[in-house]
């Protein structure tokens, strides 16, 4: 027999030597379901994380490419060590320089699509109250912080989707939708 008869057996010393026969490996089961890499709830904490913290990682990650690059540097002229014994050094700082953009890259659309989220929410609940919305109405209903609640509606008024009034009576800042269409306020019902 020679190799190519079996796929899963290995020779080792011609055809008097070691033949090593492994099981056939079971089918594959194929599935029509869709698979799921992770958890829902898992992907938006990851997304909110690195919203927040991106920057920070970012910089930790460029800071380790700098420190690599330095380090084996330094060991290689301390050792007196060829030349070309840097070109180990420079592929590992490049490929976390690399990482550290592609994570910037990550961050900067989890911040995008964070948005873009909270925006929905707020049309969607502006869509649904008979009046204008406070920043206090926004922040407990959307469960932001005030902070958070303004900077929205504020950058919502800066794009044209909301207006932005002072009431007389109260002096609070009320925001209302620019444009409300019925289709606009039927699609964004609950």
């Amino acid at each position: 027999m020679h190799d190519h008869d079996h796929a899963n057996s290995l020779s080792i010393g011609g055809p008097n030597g070691i033949r090593i026969s492994a099981p056939a490996a079971p089918a594959r089961r194929t599935s029509d379901a869709p698979t799921r890499l992770a958890d829902p709830r898992t992907s938006v904490a990851v997304q909110r994380g690195l919203a927040a913290h991106g920057r920070l990682i970012v910089g930790g990650v460029a800071i380790l490419g700098g420190v690599v690059l330095l380090s084996w540097l330094a060991l290689v002229s301390s050792l007196a060590l060829p030349g070309l014994l840097v070109l180990p050094g420079v592929v590992a700082a490049a490929a976390l320089w690399i990482a550290a953009a592609v994570i910037h890259v990550i961050a900067r659309d989890s911040r995008r699509s964070l948005a873009a989220a909270r925006e929905q929410r707020i049309l969607a609940l502006a869509a649904r109250t008979p009046g204008p919305l406070t920043v206090v109405e926004v922040a407990r209903a959307l469960d932001l912080s005030l902070a958070d609640a303004e900077a929205a509606l504020t950058a919502m008024s800066r794009g044209g989707h909301m207006d932005a009034d002072i009431d007389l009576d109260s002096g609070r800042l009320q925001f209302s939708l620019a444009a409300r269409p019925a289709s606009l306020a039927q699609d964004l019902r609950p």
